[in-house]
């Protein structure tokens, strides 16, 4: 990679980069997306739009995947065949724009039948927590059980090259999460949280809340711990 100084020059002396205003910066980063196969996301739902990118990841050799693709059915064999994963959200069955109109509530099952890999998404940072929910809802509509747990865990470290994770095998790193009852029913909780093998402390605020006041019942609340 050239300097900065060199990165500037090559900007000055081409209309476009001038036109977009790029910086070294954004110079840099669509070098690492192309030479290095970063992997770059792009959202879209319509199929038509998603057919076009495709091209664009053939023609460019890109490391893609699609966010979004609400009408990925319309066009499954054409992602499978071109090896693109999706980040889609599982619960959003219902069109919020024309680019959306072949929303449906069986587009895990079809696009899994396809043998597309699928990431799970909420939808936004606020909703994480609604990505078991969805899960679940995907393996009610025929999505099969396994699919759904890799779609949370193995396809998203295969997707995004984060090595030694998403697995549970000999050699990788110890991310486990072990739960009272099935991960995919909303109302289950975490038993034991391990990251990098260690042992995570589950106390907050709501459990001391609730430990406080189901224990030492004859006492005052002020004098509960």
């Amino acid at each position: 990679m050239k300097s900065n100084a060199d990165i500037n020059q090559i900007i000055n002396d081409s209309p476009l980069a001038d036109y977009l205003e790029l910086q070294s910066r954004d110079v840099k980063a669509l070098f690492r997306l192309i030479d290095d196969k970063l992997p770059l996301i792009i959202k879209a739902n319509r199929a038509t739009d998603i057919l076009k990118l495709l091209e664009m990841k053939k023609k460019y050799n890109l490391n893609l995947i699609i966010m979004g693709a609400q009408e990925a059915s319309l066009v499954a064999k054409q992602i499978s065949s071109s090896n693109t994963p999706l980040i889609i959200n599982p619960i959003n069955n219902i069109p919020g724009s024309f680019d959306e109109l072949a929303s449906n509530i069986n587009l895990s099952s079809r696009l899994e039948a396809e043998g597309i890999k699928l990431i799970f998404s909420s939808g936004g940072g606020q909703n994480s927590h609604l990505v078991r929910q969805g899960a679940g809802i995907a393996v009610a509509n025929g999505m099969s059980y396994g699919g759904a747990i890799r779609a949370l865990t193995s396809n998203v470290a295969d997707s995004f090259n984060i090595a030694r994770r998403g697995l549970i095998k000999p050699g990788n790193i110890a991310d486990l999460v072990i739960w009272e009852a099935d991960p995919l029913e909303p109302s289950s909780m975490p038993e034991k949280v391990f990251i990098n093998g260690v042992d995570m402390d589950l106390t907050t605020r709501s459990t001391r809340l609730r430990d406080r006041y189901i224990k030492n019942l004859d006492k005052p609340n002020t004098y509960r711990d």
